[in-house]
């Protein structure tokens, strides 16, 4: 399997937590709100987006249905 460049970023920022969700931007000091984006209830973390946020469910259940490359479409839908 090959990836091109903004699949590999979505990949090392799931890997290694350096990414574009509103934690990591909070601990950068570059946001003042840790609250997620769409649903705005809890911390905006990989754990929560992937697992946890109501208003992504639709989106994570569409793409959990590709092979391999579901979940980076569903990062890259979702802003990540």
């Amino acid at each position: 399997m090959t990836f091109n460049g903004i699949q590999s970023r979505v990949v090392t920022g799931f890997l290694t937590g350096f990414n574009t969700l509103r934690r990591h931007l909070y601990l950068l000091g570059l946001l003042d709100s840790l609250l997620c984006r769409k649903c705005g209830v809890t911390d905006e973390t990989l754990a929560h987006i992937l697992c946890e946020c109501e208003a992504s469910d639709s989106l994570r259940h569409a793409y959990r249905t590709v092979p391999y490359l579901g979940w980076l479409l569903f990062l890259r839908a979702g802003g990540c």
